[in-house]
């Protein structure tokens, strides 16, 4: 670092630095400080009228005399700069007539404005080639987090918004560079930081599971899949796309490493088998199930049933989010603790569960059905919840219509 230099950040929150002494938001606290300070320095260049900064910082009841107001918060913005020992403070907030400015003349480095200089960089030569690449990481390093998230001023907002969009397409950059190179450490540092601010991006996600599972770390992969399917269910009320549920089948083929002792094989498959209950999967695998059970029964002639339980209110609309997953987990307790050893279920829906029932009549996979409402009803009695079920024969004669269906 140049060592006459001011340096602020803007990213992930405000501070200003020079030569190691540093102001930041644990140090201050005032907002209407700070509101002041993030305007005068983004805007440097311009003198900037009292009132343009009364109607930034003040709302028409805040004070009855707006101009003293401004002058005693120019005071406490260069009392709060003190600190940083920079020569004196009245040359770093200039005052002009009626107007305010910061010195333009003082030295200083912000790194929103350097983020901007690499984006517009990266973006001249297509986002391509080595330079754009070396570019692009040196403005995701500076990208800490969103811009100036305390401050919910609108010149803000607007921005913060526009580094957002910049921020994500250099990211996006980056993952099909780091990808070309199979340069996979660095891929997952990239997704998992994009991750942190863009919680809900499918591509992100789907990105960082391929890296794992190119780097051999198929269980991180799969808790990734697991976390993310949850969320999307939970918070979003969505289905895995088909593109997440793609590079799920890639981390279970990618699970099996070559064994050559059978014996080996024979006793991690029977690791589990001690366990009781139903077997809870993720719907994808679930569709490999069923297609095995339609040849099981076209092959032997037993009866498998299809079963699918479908939650609403009792008005017959949607539940609301939180009470539709709370509703599912519990759900999801019942089915388990009714339905015997072997029996397979999945979530089909953000409202759905689908069961699988070996060796089942239509009459016995009633009973089933009945006794799971019987559980969920005398636990919640009186819940304005519905729940309904249905119940399918798999049929190998009409397999291609139920594949149809289970798609």
């Amino acid at each position: 670092m140049e060592s006459n230099l001011i340096y602020v950040s803007m990213f992930g929150d405000c501070s200003i630095e020079y030569q190691g002494r540093v102001i930041d938001c644990s140090t201050i606290r005032s907002k209407k400080v700070w509101a002041l300070l993030h305007f005068l320095i983004f805007n440097r260049n311009r003198e900037i009228s009292r009132e343009e900064l009364i109607e930034l910082v003040y709302s028409p009841d805040d004070s009855s005399n707006p101009q003293n107001a401004l002058k005693t918060l120019v005071h406490r913005c260069r009392s709060v700069l003190a600190p940083l020992a920079y020569a004196d403070t009245k040359l770093m907030i200039l005052q002009q007539d009626r107007a305010y400015k910061w010195n333009a003349a003082l030295p200083l480095s912000l790194d929103a404005e350097r983020f901007d200089e690499l984006y517009e960089r990266c973006r001249s030569l297509d986002f391509k080639s080595g330079e754009a690449f070396e570019l692009c990481r040196e403005a995701l390093s500076l990208y800490r987090g969103d811009f100036l998230p305390k401050d919910d001023s609108a010149w803000v907002s607007a921005l913060r918004e526009r580094y957002r969009s910049r921020y994500l397409e250099l990211v996006r950059f980056a993952i099909s560079e780091l990808s070309a190179r199979e340069e996979y450490d660095e891929l997952v540092l990239v997704c998992r930081n994009a991750l942190s601010l863009f919680r809900y991006d499918e591509y992100l996600y789907c990105s960082l599971m391929t890296a794992l599972v190119k780097q051999g770390k198929t269980q991180i992969a799969m808790s990734v899949y697991e976390r993310t399917t949850k969320l999307f269910f939970t918070e979003l009320g969505i289905t895995p796309s088909d593109e997440l549920q793609t590079i799920y089948r890639q981390i279970i083929r990618s699970t099996q490493n070559v064994e050559l002792d059978i014996n080996v094989i024979k006793n991690k498959l029977k690791e589990n088998i001690e366990n009781s209950g139903a077997f809870f999967c993720e719907y994808e695998f679930f569709k490999d199930i069923y297609h095995i059970a339609s040849l099981i029964r076209m092959r032997t002639g037993i009866t498998v049933q299809l079963c699918l339980f479908s939650v609403v209110s009792s008005s017959g609309l949607p539940l609301p989010t939180k009470q539709l997953n709370s509703t599912m987990e519990r759900l999801k307790t019942t089915v388990s603790s009714n339905l015997r050893r072997g029996d397979i279920f999945a979530r089909y829906s953000v409202s759905q569960f689908i069961i699988l029932l070996p060796l089942a009549t239509l009459e016995n996979a009633i009973v089933i059905a009945e006794r799971i409402l019987a559980s969920f009803y005398h636990r919640l009695p009186k819940s304005g919840i519905s729940v309904s079920y249905s119940l399918s024969e798999v049929d190998p004669e009409a397999r291609r219509l139920l594949d149809k269906e289970l798609k």
